[in-house]
């Protein structure tokens, strides 16, 4: 009779009595073996850390996260890791939900306070000035210009006032020197 504390011929075991029978003996590498009120074997504690399958009583296994994501988990993006022990899942490699204004460009955003993400004015196309980042953290190139001036090998007007005169500053349109001489920008 199941129920009834003794293993019966028809019975794999009984309330408390597994006959013997573990995690291990019923092929898993670890878990908790339980009886089940049918007197049948309940694997469902059951596992294997490794194998890739998340059985009940693991978070995760190798790379199967059952269904779970850095995204689903609240994040921004990055990768999940999954613990030596397949009981818990390692959020690390996971990177912070975008946040404009938290001074640290992250997802989409182009910039954010200070951080440019490398970007200049003169990497934009520009010829000098001070690029900046608007609050929604898009960059804003209202502080650059483009010069209309002649560059290094171009003719120039020469004006004995203003040696410079039409000429390019140094470092603009290859401009290395940035004098004027002869009409020529050098």
């Amino acid at each position: 009779m199941c129920g009834d504390g003794n293993v019966d011929a028809d019975e794999a075991c009984d309330g408390e009595s597994l006959v013997g029978s573990t995690c291990m003996t019923e092929g898993y590498g670890a878990g908790t073996l339980l009886c089940g009120p049918d007197c049948k074997l309940f694997i469902d504690g059951c596992y294997t850390c490794g194998d890739g399958i998340v059985h009940m009583a693991e978070a995760c296994d190798g790379s199967n996260f059952n269904g779970k994501s850095c995204q689903s988990l609240g994040y921004g993006g990055g990768s999940l890791v999954c613990a030596p022990n397949c009981k818990s899942i390692d959020t690390a490699g996971c990177t912070p939900l975008a946040s404009c204004g938290n001074g640290v460009q992250e997802g989409a955003e182009q910039c954010d306070g200070a951080q440019l993400g490398g970007q200049t004015c003169i990497s934009l196309g520009y010829d000098m000035g001070a690029l900046g980042c608007t609050p929604s953290c898009t960059l804003d190139t209202s502080g650059c210009e483009t010069l209309m001036c002649a560059g290094q090998g171009e003719f120039c007007i020469f004006d004995e006032n203003n040696p410079q005169s039409n000429c390019c500053p140094a470092g603009v349109k290859d401009n290395i020197l940035g004098i004027c001489d002869f009409f020529i920008c050098f």
